[in-house]
């Protein structure tokens, strides 16, 4: 990335064919972050990366990297991409996958400001880039699938778990009125902490969520 220092307190940068004017604030974060202090921990990850990249082979041999929250997952992605683009590497080669649309906003901010615009627009979420594939796989269009947002919901109501209609009449569902659960929210929201977690609808797993959330 080269930034050229201006009169008037903008500065011009250039990445990846991006061209585009910055202000000082920006630029100041783009210096630091090429000053930045990496922990033994992000040195050692980038090492590794660095590693794979001199074999030369594409694709790029496997790294898994174990962190907690707030230990730098986030910092540690960007300079993986800064690696990677110093190597001859572009975005449409790589992709950044998160959980959830607000960690791919933010992570796609960073990564466009720490290496280039392109490079954030290589951060997608993990349903994206599945629907994705599906699309490329199934030859169709996205307008060609319907996504059900309330699919659970009637599900539960089809089998009278919680409630439903009848004819014109609401009924409470056999969870409800046998107080096995509170509400048709409350159901619902286990069975989407089922899904995340990858695990069956058993009474063990049921009680698992329960005693973590």
């Amino acid at each position: 990335m080269v930034l050229i220092d201006r009169t008037d307190r903008k500065y011009w940068s250039q990445a990846e064919g991006d061209q585009y004017w910055i202000d000082t604030e920006e630029f100041t974060q783009q210096q630091q972050a090429k000053t930045m202090q990496l922990s033994t921990y992000q040195q050692a990850v980038l090492d590794a990366i660095f590693q794979r990249i001199t074999t030369n082979e594409r694709p790029l041999k496997g790294l898994l990297i174990e962190a907690l929250a707030g230990s730098g997952k986030s910092t540690q992605l960007w300079l993986i991409a800064q690696v990677l683009n110093e190597h001859g590497y572009t975005p449409s080669e790589c992709r950044f996958v998160v959980f959830g649309k607000k960690n791919q906003l933010d992570l796609s901010a960073k990564m466009s400001s720490k290496v280039s615009q392109k490079w954030g627009k290589s951060v997608s979420t993990l349903h994206s880039l599945s629907f994705a594939i599906l699309r490329d796989v199934l030859g169709q269009p996205a307008h060609r699938f319907k996504v059900e947002n309330f699919k659970y919901r009637k599900i539960a109501q089809d089998f009278q778990l919680i409630s439903y209609w009848n004819g014109s009449q609401r009924e409470e569902g056999e969870l409800i009125r046998e107080k096995k659960c509170k509400s048709a929210s409350d159901f619902l929201e286990v069975v989407e902490k089922l899904r995340l977690y990858c695990l069956e609808s058993t009474v063990e797993n049921v009680v698992y969520i329960k005693e973590r959330h």
